[in-house]
């Protein structure tokens, strides 16, 4: 009996032993963050740390304690990023959030969601996950909502009352909101043969009206589709005025089928999450929409909202666009958002407001009608080119402005078509953002869209080209 006691108790000794171990690792990490922090509220500063690890709660571990580690004081806020697919790993998404916010205090905000890839010091990826933790003299707070599709500007409205009520006696001269929205989901329920195939018995003189009942459907019932930024951004802005606004559509990897949005340890879907700060810095806000006009102009006639085309050159919308850009006739048959965004990334649609162009996201063609990812507001579209030359010049350009000036942190925020167009090559772009930034910590997403506002400004998104946050500590930055 007592040999065969001691085998169980080595048994089970032997069990507990990688348990054990993780927990003196985590126990170990968080002395190691920990253990330099100084006392008082220091300048402004920022850390960036990434995993590629496959298991989510050691990635969140391995990557917050890197950004930890280089603050060298307690946290004021993290931002956590991952790729789509910690959400089909053990544990999932909230393994990972767990494993960031084990190294933190529970009073300590965090937000962030899915993205498509980042760019960051230590690589480019497309799997893994990444977060920065902010820290020094900075008031916070956070909010976020949820079921945006349904009634995004009240959404936004809730969100933009909550942080300014709460930073509202911040005495601090610079108040920034960092935000991330739902992008758009792709919507399955008409993506099958029999729903495709019925739509086509239906009268042409019908089909149009058949498409926008559709749409609204999706939207306001079914909460997927196109979506929802500047009408979350529409309310947000009514309270915020003041404030600066970058921003970051989260995104799969391309395929459109679903995001997730991270509001400290909860996983949301379809909601908006954001975090205000109040800091004595400065920051700059630079946007490039890298296209080309081409000066190809067509005539339209728009579906529900601005969110569909059903006729160009009054034509059926998708065959004349296919016959207009000089495309297969086969073209007409592509059913996924992943599929119509590969064919379409370096010949775009668009149109200007403002003196601004606006590129236009072509969603999915269904039947004759183009259901697109943003509102167009204009009857006239333009076709735009664009190239990873065109993308790499005006990055230089927006790294010129700030070159001399040392950000404490630069943020980008990328659309996919940076990874359809660089393919492996990304590499191209992080070492043109290492040349000039030098040891400055920054980070570049990629998501689904772009939202920027400047002080006493509305809100804009864009869905082309890049956007860029830098964070100085002196006023050579500041507008």
């Amino acid at each position: 009996m007592f040999v065969l006691g001691g085998c169980i108790f080595g048994w089970y000794l032997k069990m507990r032993e990688p348990v054990s171990r993780q927990v003196d690792e985590l126990e170990e990490i968080q002395r190691a963050v920990t253990a330099p922090i100084l006392k008082g509220e220091p300048d402004l500063k920022f850390g960036v740390g990434m995993s590629q690890d496959w298991d989510p709660y050691r990635a969140g571990v391995q990557a917050a304690s890197k950004a930890l580690e280089q603050i060298e004081y307690k946290p004021k806020f993290l931002l956590i990023f991952s790729t789509i697919h910690y959400a089909d790993t053990k544990g999932g998404l909230k393994a990972l959030l767990k494993g960031c916010r084990d190294l933190i205090k529970d009073d300590v905000p965090s937000i962030g969601g899915t993205i498509t890839g980042f760019i960051c010091p230590e690589g480019c990826y497309t799997r893994g996950c990444v977060v920065v933790a902010g820290g020094g003299d900075i008031d916070v707070t956070s909010a976020f909502g949820r079921n945006i599709f349904k009634d995004p500007i009240s959404a936004g409205s809730r969100v933009g009352s909550k942080i300014s009520k709460e930073l509202n006696n911040s005495e601090k001269r610079t108040k920034l909101l960092l935000e991330f929205i739902s992008g758009p989901i792709e919507p399955r329920i008409v993506m099958g043969k029999r729903v495709r195939s019925l739509f086509k018995k239906i009268p042409d003189f019908i089909a149009p009206m058949v498409s926008d009942i559709l749409l609204i459907i999706g939207r306001k019932y079914l909460q997927y589709g196109a979506s929802v930024e500047k009408y979350v951004d529409r309310g947000i802005v009514k309270s915020l005025k003041d404030f600066y606004l970058f921003g970051c559509s989260t995104f799969d990897d391309s395929k459109a089928l679903r995001n997730y949005q991270f509001y400290d340890n909860e996983v949301f879907d379809r909601s908006v999450v954001t975090i205000g700060i109040g800091i004595n810095d400065y920051v700059r806000l630079d946007k490039k929409i890298s296209v080309i006009p081409t000066g190809k102009k067509m005539q339209i006639e728009k579906g529900w909202q601005g969110y569909s085309i059903k006729r160009i050159n009054n034509k059926p919308a998708v065959s004349q666009y296919i016959k207009e850009m000089g495309w297969p006739e086969d073209y007409n048959s592509i059913v996924s958002v992943e599929d119509i965004g590969k064919k379409t990334w370096y010949s775009q649609l668009g149109h200007w407001k403002d003196n601004e162009i606006y590129p236009i996201i072509i969603g999915l063609f269904f039947g004759e009608n183009i259901w697109v990812g943003t509102e167009i507001t204009s009857d006239e579209i333009e076709v735009f080119l664009t190239s990873a030359k065109k993308i790499i010049n005006d990055l230089k350009d927006a790294l010129i402005e700030i070159r001399d000036k040392r950000p404490c942190f630069t943020f980008f925020a990328e659309v996919p078509n940076i990874v359809v167009i660089f393919g492996e090559k990304l590499y191209v772009i992080k070492e043109l953002i290492d040349e000039t930034l030098k040891d400055s910590p920054y980070l570049t997403i990629i998501g689904s869209g772009l939202e920027i506002k400047n002080r006493n400004e509305n809100a804009k998104l864009f869905q082309n080209g890049f956007t860029m946050l830098s964070i100085f500590k002196s006023n050579v930055g500041g507008k």
